[in-house]
């Protein structure tokens, strides 16, 4: 299951306040470790609102709001996108998060929307929409993994070698289990599961876009 793992703001954050060595130090352990648990998809900090801008969408008449933004605590300072099997699991690994400048420490965790949570209103149609918009090579691969087909190799020349893997298959058999649980929403910024050439052979790796 997906989550996104919202770091909650305060005063100090809002007015500029930037993170010690020493804490940049814990929070790179912290989402190394993450990393090599498999689990991060993407993890971010955001600028102070002050930089940010709201667009408030009022019939054919859009109208913007310059930053800052009432209410520090309300306010997002970062976030991580994460997978894994329980919102249980993901309160479980943020209960040994940094704190925060050493401060009082809030992250929201909100479970990410699937495509089954729209309802009858995600029709056949709309979920062939979002695999297409994944783009040809993303999409040979969650065929591959999906219904073990040959569209990964005939795209890339490199299927017979990855379905080879091991850890291929079980990604690919878990694939299949959650084949109706892709992004409600899919563009160029959505995670998906490739097989990173970088590492090991066939290594697995979370990867944010795929030209």
């Amino acid at each position: 299951m997906k989550f996104m793992v919202l770091l909650k703001s305060d005063n100090e954050i809002e007015a500029g306040g930037l993170p010690s060595e020493a804490l940049l130090v814990e929070f790179a352990q912290f989402n190394g470790d993450l990393v090599r648990s498999g689990v991060l998809l993407a993890a971010e900090g955001l600028r102070p609102s002050t930089d940010g801008v709201r667009v408030h969408l009022d019939g054919d008449h859009p109208r913007t709001v310059d930053g800052p933004f009432a209410g520090a605590k309300d306010q997002v300072a970062g976030f991580w996108l994460i997978d894994v099997p329980s919102q249980q699991d993901a309160v479980d690994r943020f209960s040994r998060m940094p704190h925060v400048q050493g401060g009082h420490t809030v992250v929201e965790i909100r479970p990410v929307m699937a495509q089954d949570d729209f309802g009858d209103a995600m029709t056949p149609e709309l979920r062939a929409l979002a695999i297409r918009a994944l783009g040809r090579r993303s999409h040979a691969y969650l065929a591959e993994m999906v219904d073990g087909g040959s569209a990964a190799e005939a795209a890339t020349g490199e299927g017979a070698e990855v379905d080879r893997d091991p850890v291929f298959k079980q990604k690919r058999a878990e694939s299949a289990r959650d084949a109706n649980h892709l992004p409600a929403v899919v563009d160029a910024q959505s995670l998906i599961v490739v097989v990173s050439r970088t590492g090991r052979r066939g290594e697995l790796s979370h990867h944010p876009t795929v030209n």
